[in-house]
């Protein structure tokens, strides 16, 4: 008994207090987007938009996104004391020192003195009764809102210099006003005009607020209560409630009131929840490090309290106890576990057991030296010490307590196992250390049949049968299926799984390891976490970010898959699951993913610390961080409300100009479509999206066209576009939102482009007609144009070639006639003058024929027989063994009607007289033959029986062949050959010669 007790002595002198649970906060300053970070006023407007007048500027803060407004875009004075809405929706402005500037959506209108404000220092805005109450530095001003007439409240305005207007209230019909050090007012009209009728001198009131019939007074350095009736009696009535100078006050959805204070001149200043008697700091819980609070204003729509300080910018606390944080002194956070409706926090300074009930405050924390204290009686005690040698991961004996590392919190069989630098601890539920083992190991486990597994990074590991007796089975690192680099361990109905830091995943059952990486189911080699789940599914995180989902209880077949690309962060840190969901944790936070669902959690919603491990205990998430610890309301978040998604346009600009703020009602522009000239080609569009309550978690992608692919996702809702083509455009947006897992798409702007002058109808047909015209003039002028060209063209070329054929027929006249003369001379040398007259008749009859023939182009075929058979008889009658020749012709040749060049046939004869029949050969004979080829020729041939002579003698034997071969070429007006030899040595030769023909008409 007496050990029990000194063991909980132990633990509460050594139990340090840990800070009690934070609200999600964000700090906004000017480099967020405010204009100034000294914070005069805030208020909600009815379209939900915050409005915050600062020092320095007015801003808009819709969805996630600042607009700040200045004296240049119509504002009174760049400072903003006071905002209130009329019950015309217009909001109001007061400035302090340029009067009041009222917005009705769609443009800014000054109020001051020269229009009949009472004093340009405004202090306070109201608005009831159709009017706008003016609180001044000195007097009152009442507005009505919609004559726009001022009147100033007559008798309001005092010598005193601290008469500012600080509060109003209405009750039992009549309306007061308090002033700072003037007291209290009613506010008279009689029909004509407002009096100021003096209550009483009151106190020194900076702001006051009701609730029910009481009133709640702020005085200068306390909070005073009254009876709204015994207030207006009397101010020494009042019950002080508080010690501060409260300057504003709001309400939750809860109906907790939140009081802004500053003490000015005492440390008193901060956020205050008041609960009708007390005024209770928040500013701890709330995480606010400011003093100096003047505003505050709550956000029904999305829970979300803003807090505006004097030194520090804006705060935005969540309300909607969805993350709630506990921070741990600064410590991290090494585990969460949960044993018999305890919750135990494993962090540096060691093990928290916290019970769970609301109603149960008492906490046992067993620090460090507990655990060495557990060590060093292990070791007096003499009991067994592992060696390095055997391959256990070695322990340093001499560690002090405060250099104890924690590893691992895990709870099996109802004993909580601690795993650290100095050994592995077993605890039970009421923190007692009930077994020490001298083990050094980062990942430990328990396999389904309750075997203790140990590990060891740099060598094997060991699965214990009994670990108090030391009593395990070893497997070696050399074995390829042992696990090595262990980073975690998980356990299915029957069978215990491992990662591995670079040797993939393993599957340890019946006794045996295998590892899945070399059997190819899972070819990830560097896994970081796995969790089995519920519903029998193994989550792998992969080292790079890669989730896989492995069905654990079969073939370990690849369910799904979710790239780095699909989660927001690098690597994968943590992995649980809930219900149908899965829980990943990376970096930059948690994900809540099922397949109908994608949520993330993140900075945005108030988990400013990155994840370190995740833990579900019923329908909470708990996720340790390096500072602490989170708990998420997991079924809040799974079933909140997947509210739809608006958008709102408000900024256009066109080829890099932003178009007239004209366009814009409430700073959302008017119209559905804008129309653009042809050269208004780059587009700039910047929206808002509405029904949003962490802008910076949605995802947005466009198009241009329904038919169009999507661009890829971005976080911006600035998309520019750098040119557009002329045509109609529906420019659509796709909003994914992380928080709520809602997509939604959206018709942003519809854009229609004209048409360049160029490309419009009556342009185009005028062009097509124009152009058409010149075509067809064009056309016919080269067709006339190509035809003079052909027929001189053609003129011309016969002209050279009739030339060229009376050239040819010149060359051939003059070497006949020397061969004919020769023949001549012979005779006469031969002393016979009958044969030379003879022959010389014959002679000048065929030069007769010849000069005839020369100067005609075509003759007829009987004509060309003729000549020939008269040319032969010369030939044969200067011969001693004249030549037999026979001409045949076809019956399809006409002699009469059939016209040939002529001339052509008489040169090839004339060489066959000359060179195929030397003296020698006797029986001379030549066979000259016509036969009609085609329509437009025939073909001569001329076969003799002579010597023949070598194909390659052609050229120096045949001038006269070439010169027919030109002739024929000019006349077919064809570059092929029309004459073919076939000559055999002894034989004779066949030369066929193709030749033109034309039918006389």
């Amino acid at each position: 008994m007496v050990k029990y007790i000194l063991f909980f002595l132990l633990q509460l002198s050594l139990f340090t207090p840990l800070i009690a649970q934070q609200y999600p906060t964000v700090r906004f300053q000017t480099r967020d987007g405010l204009p100034n970070i000294a914070i005069r006023s805030l208020y909600v407007d009815s379209r939900d938009i915050l409005w915050i007048g600062t020092e320095n500027g007015l801003s808009k803060y819709q969805n996630g996104y600042f607009t700040n407004l200045f004296v240049e875009d119509g504002l009174a004075e760049n400072n903003c004391w006071a905002i209130c809405e009329d019950e015309n929706g217009h909001l109001w402005f007061g400035s302090y020192g340029g009067g009041v500037t009222s917005f009705d959506g769609d443009a800014f209108k000054i109020y001051n003195k020269e229009n009949g404000l009472v004093h340009n220092q405004v202090q306070t805005l109201y608005a009831a009764n159709k009017k706008v109450y003016i609180g001044t530095l000195n007097g009152l001003s009442i507005m009505d809102i919609d004559t726009k007439e001022i009147k100033t409240v007559k008798g309001s305005q005092a010598k005193h210099p601290q008469n500012y207007v600080s509060g109003f209230f209405q009750r039992h019909g009549k309306f007061y006003y308090t002033t700072y050090n003037n007291g209290l007012y009613e506010v008279v009209d009689n029909g004509e005009e407002f009096k100021a009728r003096k209550i009483h001198n009151g106190t020194m009131t900076l702001s006051l607020f009701i609730e029910g019939d009481s009133l709640y007074c702020a005085n200068k350095g306390q909070m005073v209560k009254y009876h709204i009736d015994d207030f207006i009696k009397s101010p020494d009535t009042g019950q002080p409630v508080g010690r501060s100078s409260v300057w504003d006050q709001t309400q939750d959805h809860l109906g907790n009131r939140y009081l802004a204070a500053w003490g000015i001149y005492q440390n008193t200043g901060g956020l205050y929840r008041f609960d009708a008697k007390n005024m209770i700091p928040m500013n701890q819980d709330f995480g606010i490090d400011s003093k100096h609070i003047l505003a505050l204003e709550f956000q029904k729509s999305k829970q979300q309290l803003f807090v505006g300080s004097h030194d520090k910018g804006l705060y935005r606390v969540s309300l909607d106890n969805s993350v709630v944080y506990f921070p741990r002194n600064g410590t991290e956070v090494k585990g969460i576990e949960e044993l018999n409706d305890k919750l135990l926090i494993l962090d540096e300074s060691g093990l928290e057991i916290k019970p769970q009930k609301r109603n149960d405050s008492s906490s046992v924390h067993i620090h460090p030296k507990t655990f060495k204290k557990e060590q060093e009686n292990y070791l007096k005690a003499g009991k067994y010490i592992p060696k390095h040698e055997d391959f256990f991961y070695e322990i340093d004996y001499t560690t002090p307590s405060s250099l104890i590392k924690f590893y691992r919190l895990s709870v099996h069989k109802n004993k909580i196992w601690i795993s650290t630098n100095i050994g592995l601890f077993a605890l039970n539920e009421t923190g007692e250390i009930t077994d020490y083992l001298p083990l050094h190991t980062m990942v430990m486990g328990f396999t389904p049949d309750h075997q203790l597994i140990e590990t060891n990074p740099y060598h094997g590991v060991r699965v214990y049968n009994d670990p108090q007796s030391f009593d395990y089975h070893y497997f070696p690192e050399e074995d390829i299926d042992t696990p090595t680099m262990v980073t975690d361990i998980t356990s299915s109905p029957g069978s215990t799984y491992f990662s591995s830091a670079f040797s993939g995943l393993f599957l340890y059952t019946g006794g045996k390891f295998k590892s899945l990486l070399k059997e190819g189911i899972l070819e990830e080699k560097k896994i970081k976490k796995i969790h089995y789940t519920e519903d029998g599914r193994l989550l792998v995180g992969g080292e790079y970010g890669n989730l896989y989902i492995l069905d654990g209880d079969a073939d370990f077949k690849l369910l799904g898959r979710y790239s780095k690309k699909r989660l927001n962060g690098n690597s994968i840190v943590a992995l649980e699951d809930y219900k149908e969901y899965m829980v990943v944790g990376t970096e930059q936070g948690v994900h809540l993913i099922s397949d109908h669902s994608y949520q993330f959690y993140s900075q945005q919603q108030g988990l400013k610390h990155s994840p370190r491990m995740v833990k579900v205990i019923g329908d909470d998430l708990y996720i340790a961080t390096e500072a602490g610890y989170y708990k998420l309301d997991l079924k809040h978040i799974s079933s909140l409300e997947r509210e739809k998604i608006g958008v709102q346009l408000h900024n256009i600009s066109i080829n890099n100009a932003a178009i007239s703020k004209d366009n814009y009602r409430w700073f959302d522009y008017k119209e559905s479509s804008i129309s653009l000239n042809a050269d208004q080609s780059a587009v700039s569009v910047d929206f808002a999206l509405e029904g949003v309550k962490h802008p910076d978690l949605v995802w947005i992608r466009y198009r241009l066209n329904p038919n169009e692919e999507w661009s890829p996702f971005q976080q911006n809702t600035l998309i520019t576009i750098n040119h557009l083509n002329h045509g109609k455009y529906n420019l659509e947006i796709n909003a994914f939102d992380q928080h709520t897992s809602t997509s939604e798409t959206l018709s942003l702007l519809k854009i229609i482009v004209e048409p360049p002058y160029y490309a419009t109808p009556w342009f185009v047909v005028f062009s097509i007609f124009t152009l058409f015209l010149l075509v067809h003039g064009l056309f016919w002028y080269n067709l006339r144009r190509q035809r003079q060209i052909q027929i001189a063209k053609s003129n011309i070329t016969k002209r050279i070639a009739e030339t060229r054929l009376e050239a040819l027929r010149s060359q051939m006249n003059p070497h006949f006639t020397f061969n004919a003369l020769n023949s001549v001379q012979y005779y006469i040398l031969e002393h016979n003058q009958e044969e030379a007259i003879r022959f010389l008749g014959q002679f000048s009859s065929l030069m007769r024929t010849t000069l005839e023939h020369s100067s005609q182009a075509w003759i007829s075929l009987r004509e060309e027989l003729r000549y020939i058979k008269a040319y032969v008889d010369i030939e044969n009658s200067r011969r001693k063994v004249p030549i037999e020749v026979n001409i045949k012709l076809d019956s399809s040749l006409s002699n009469d009607d059939t016209q040939v060049p002529p001339m052509i046939v008489q040169p090839i004869i004339e060489n066959v007289f000359v060179h195929a029949f030397p003296p020698s050969r006797l029986k001379p004979k030549m066979t000259i033959s016509y036969t009609k080829y085609n329509k437009h020729s025939l073909i001569c041939s001329i076969a003799d029986n002579g010597i023949g002579f070598d194909s390659s003698t052609i050229s120096n034997q045949s001038k006269g062949l070439s010169l027919i071969s030109e002739r024929l070429k000019l006349q077919f007006m064809d570059e092929k050959s029309p004459i073919t030899i076939h000559s055999t040595i002894n034989t004779g030769t066949t030369i066929q010669v193709i030749i033109p023909i034309r039918i006389a008409t």
